[in-house]
C-alpha cells in the first residue's frame, strides 16, 4: 500500500503472501477445498464448495500478523476448457467457508477467483474438480 507507483513490488506481494501462507501451514492444506455436485431439478447443478482461507497483513519490514478473515470472495464453476460458468461472490468471516452454488449443466471444476482476479503466481491452485 506505500509502495506509490513502484508496481514491480506491489504486484508481487499477492504472491509472497501465499508462498509464506504455504511455508506456515504446508501447501496440502492450502489447496484443501472439496466441491461435489448433485444434478438439480429442472437442471443444473447444485455445487457444494468448502474450503479454508487465511489472511495476513505485512508491517513496511515484513513481519506477517494473521488478521481475521471478513472479506467478500470470489467462487465459481468451470466447464469444458476452462470456460467460466458461474462466478458469485460470497462473503467469508472466519478461515473455513461451505456454500452451496446453483450452477448450469456442464460445470466440471469448483474455483476460488474463477476469473482470476486476484494477484496469485499459481492460480491453477484454486481449482478442484467436482465430484459428481
Amino acid at each position: 500500500m506505500l509502495v506509490e507507483d513502484t508496481a514491480h513490488i506491489h504486484y508481487a506481494k499477492g504472491a509472497l503472501a501465499m508462498y509464506a501462507l504455504a511455508d506456515a501451514i504446508g501447501e496440502d492444506r492450502v489447496n484443501a477445498v472439496s466441491a461435489k455436485a448433485t444434478p438439480r431439478g429442472g437442471g443444473g447443478l447444485d455445487v457444494h464448495l468448502t474450503g479454508k482461507v487465511k489472511k495476513v497483513h505485512a508491517d513496511e519490514l515484513g513481519r506477517e500478523e494473521e488478521v481475521p478473515v471478513d472479506d467478500e470472495l470470489p467462487v465459481g464453476v468451470l466447464g469444458r476448457d476452462n470456460k467460466v460458468l458461474f462466478e458469485q461472490r460470497i462473503h467469508v468471516k472466519g478461515e473455513d467457508f461451505d456454500v452451496v452454488l446453483a450452477v448450469p449443466d456442464g460445470a466440471e471444476k469448483a474455483a476460488i477467483d474463477p476469473s482470476s482476479e486476484m494477484i496469485d503466481r499459481r492460480p491453477e491452485d484454486n481449482l478442484i474438480a467436482i465430484e459428481k
